[in-house]
This record gives structure tokens, sequence and C-alpha cells, in this order.
């Protein structure tokens, strides 16, 4: 029988460790809301030429800049941070804190490369995923196929059936009996 292995360790492993897909999805709604956020403030920036004192101000008015200010994925507030030179808008992440690792980091507008490689990495764990789910379907399919043709066996097992050349060729010499009496096995005559 013929056994057909997918060996992973064969592919080289993805870099990183992946957030939950959970995680990644709540990080990626938070980036969209914060997008939006971040719009909202370049256009009341034109308008007032400077930012606005919170993100409250956005929805007020006639005409809000956003309709609606809602929490993020994790039902905290969104904050503006403003700096001498620029500003950005943080959600804190699934912690609620400042800073944080992983899946309790800001996600911000000024580290769009950080969720960038986030996804990076998860992607590189699902393609690897792929490529050992599919080893493995191709494993078992040959196994299928050529299972009830040949069998394989061990190294030792296959040495011990397998005969050596000194088995199967004898050295000259070695059978002097046939020609003791001047004949070998071929020289006999014919019926009698």
């Amino acid at each position: 029988m013929v056994t057909a292995l997918f060996d992973e360790q064969l592919l080289d492993p993805p870099e990183g460790t992946p957030l939950p897909k959970e995680e990644l999805d709540k990080r990626s709604a938070a980036r969209a809301s914060i997008e939006a956020v971040v719009d909202a403030i370049d256009r009341y920036k034109e308008e007032h030429e400077t930012l606005p004192e919170s993100l409250e101000v956005l929805t007020e008015g006639d005409e809000p800049l956003l309709r609606e200010l809602r929490p993020d994925p994790w039902d905290h507030p969104y904050r503006l941070r403003v700096t001498e030179e620029s500003f950005s808008v943080v959600s804190l992440g699934a912690d609620g804190e400042e800073g944080g690792e992983g899946a309790a980091r800001d996600v911000a507008s000024d580290d769009w490369a950080h969720e960038d490689e986030l996804k990076k990495v998860a992607k590189a764990h699902e393609d690897h995923a792929k490529k050992v789910d599919e080893g493995k379907a191709e494993a078992k399919k040959l196994m299928e196929r050529f299972a009830p043709w040949y069998y394989v066996i061990s190294d030792d097992s296959f040495k011990k059936l397998r005969p050596s050349r000194a088995d199967l060729v004898k050295a000259k010499g070695a059978d002097d009996e046939d020609e003791e009496d001047g004949t070998d096995a071929f020289d006999l005559p014919i019926g009698g």
C-alpha cells in the first residue's frame, strides 16, 4: 500500500502572528469610520481654517459634516489627537487604553502602515493554510489512486528481501565441481 503524506514543514512558514479574523474585521471597520471622520475634519478645516475643538463639533449645525459619530467597534469613543503640525483620529482598540500591542494597539489615522501590515500578515497565514489544505488534499488523492497498487516497506525490510550482488554472481573458481570432469553444464550432450 502506498502512503502519501504532506509535510507542511517543507513550506516556509509565514512571518508574524496574525490577529483573529474578528479583530481584523473590527479594525477594518474602525479604519473606515476614522477615514470618514478625517474627511469631515479636512472639510471643517477648509471652511474654518482651524481644526475642530472636538469631534462632536462635526455633528452639529444645520448641515453637519457627519450625521452621527458612533463609537468604535469596541464601543469606545474616537479621539482627536492634535499636534503642532498635524492631527490624527484614533480608536483605542480592544483594551480602550492608549498604546497597546496586538489587538489592543490603537487604530490611528497616522498609522495606516501598521494596519496594512496586519492585513499582510493575516493574508500570508491564510495563503499558507490554503497551501497546506491543498497539499493534504493532493496527498489524499494520491493515496486513493495508488494505495491498492503499490506496497511500501521500510528500508530494513527491503534490504532483507533484495538479493545482493554476491547472492547472484559467483566468483570464478567458486564452483569447481563441473570443471573437475572437464565439462560444464552447457557442454552435456542432448538426449543421451
